[in-house]
């Protein structure tokens, strides 16, 4: 009688298919989470950009005196040091430095009534098509807008 050690052809090949199959589903796997992380990266980024912004801008209406308002696209803070903030393209610059990119709108609102100051700045879209917005209010000391 022979001896009927190993295996067959049969069994080597159903054994292969099965692993291809697990690695392949492994990969995808392994690709959409690498996609999905980018994704949330690029969204983080563009949230850290315009909360720098923000922080500088809340910094600075804390420390003025006065608040004018030149054009549609900047404002400037009046205190120790004038201190003029716009949208130039995609930058938001602080007396022409700029300190975030990747912006598509700065917006305020002055509201003398209420005596607050209302800063909007929207990203451009992140990766799934959504720009990231994020809107403070500030509360002026002594109706401080001109």
């Amino acid at each position: 009688m022979k001896n009927k050690k190993g295996f067959t052809l049969l069994e080597i090949v159903v054994t292969f298919t099965i692993l291809v199959l697990l690695l392949g589903v492994v990969a995808s796997a392994t690709v959409l989470t690498q996609q999905f992380s980018t994704g949330e990266h690029s969204r983080v980024e563009l949230q850290n950009e315009v909360r720098i912004a923000l922080a500088w801008i809340d910094s600075d209406v804390r420390s003025s005196n006065q608040l004018a308002v030149p054009d549609s696209t900047c404002f400037i803070l009046i205190g120790s040091e004038n201190i003029r903030y716009c949208l130039v393209g995609d930058e938001l610059t602080r007396n022409d430095q700029p300190i975030a990119e990747n912006l598509t709108s700065f917006t305020y609102t002055i509201d003398a009534t209420n005596g607050t100051l209302e800063v909007n700045l929207t990203s451009i879209l992140d990766r799934y098509g959504n720009p990231v917005s994020i809107t403070d209010t500030y509360y002026l000391r002594d109706g401080r807008s001109n």
